[in-house]
């Protein structure tokens, strides 16, 4: 089979289709298992598939592309429709599901799901989406798809290149975030390590985090414990965790004595590491010039007749 644009290469799995070019009258031939479970010759690390969703109501039908197993995928559209109510406006396919579950319907009696292809390139998922989503006139109205598709995969963060400074192999160009994703798997396969949580991934790209940081290639510095430099034993300081791993210390300790330095009006050049306590100051609570005792304490001591 071919589209407009070229044939599909061979590596690519196509499903048959039992409606005429440009109608959706009727339904595509079964190509996945009753479990929509991707095809057993998909071994690669990443394989995108390109899949149908068809409402048996009026055959009203959607072409997306994931990278996860279907049932994966069937499983997030069904958590947006039950627990985010503000998302899928009408017209959407997740506005169509949870209007199947007001009627007491389940998702498999309402939906019909195919695959209609498979590929281990980003590039032909997007082709493939574009053509589907043409071929079986899937875009709204006649469809649920919104978007002409082929623009980026799981996402807008994929439509954006990525540049990532590899810690041993230099400079790396990615064309999406989704590619470094899987090249860095790659790497982490062949160590022995466990592979990538994309949602992790995302989630700090989208809290500002570095590329090589939010892949795990280098450590992330939170800047939320940073603070002014400063000094302790000659060694120079800008977060309580770094010193006290490095001396042993508790923080509570630490943060004691940086506020008895900056009491005693010291700048961030001396030493905040000297004890600046007054004399007969203790370090619990105590009668005479010390602390008094926790109120406990002193219920404790006093005697009633």
């Amino acid at each position: 089979m071919t589209s407009e644009s070229g044939g599909i290469p061979a590596k690519t799995t196509i499903a048959a289709i039992s409606a005429p070019p440009g109608s959706v009258a009727g339904p595509l031939e079964s190509v996945a298992p009753a479990e929509c479970q991707p095809p057993a010759e998909m071994t690669a690390l990443w394989t995108w598939l390109v899949y149908y969703i068809r409402r048996r109501a009026d055959g009203r039908p959607y072409v997306g592309v994931t990278s996860r197993p279907l049932p994966v995928r069937i499983a997030a559209y069904d958590h947006t429709a039950r627990l985010r109510p503000r998302l899928g406006r009408p017209g959407t396919l997740v506005h169509a599901i949870r209007q199947a579950y007001a009627d007491g319907l389940s998702f498999h009696d309402a939906f019909q799901v195919d695959i209609l292809a498979s590929t281990s390139s980003p590039e032909e998922a997007r082709r493939l989406e574009r053509h589907w989503i043409a071929r079986l006139r899937t875009a709204s109205p006649h469809g649920f798809n919104v978007m002409p598709g082929g623009a980026s995969l799981g996402g807008p963060a994929n439509a954006v290149p990525v540049v990532l400074e590899h810690p041993a192999r230099g400079t790396l160009h990615y064309g999406s975030l989704l590619q470094a994703i899987a090249d860095i798997d790659r790497e982490r396969q062949n160590l022995g390590e466990p592979p990538l949580q994309p949602g992790a991934v995302y989630a700090r790209r989208a809290m500002g985090w570095p590329v090589a940081e939010a892949l795990g290639l280098t450590k992330h510095a939170d800047g939320r414990r940073k603070r002014p430099l400063f000094r302790w034993h000659g060694r120079t300081y800008d977060t309580l965790h770094e010193l006290a791993l490095a001396e042993g210390l508790p923080i509570d300790a630490i943060r004691s004595k940086l506020y008895r330095a900056r009491q005693a009006g010291c700048d961030a050049a001396e030493d905040a590491a000297p004890d600046r306590r007054l004399p007969g100051r203790r370090r619990t609570g105590g009668a005479g010039c010390g602390r008094q005792p926790p109120l406990s304490l002193a219920r404790q001591s006093v005697r009633f007749w």
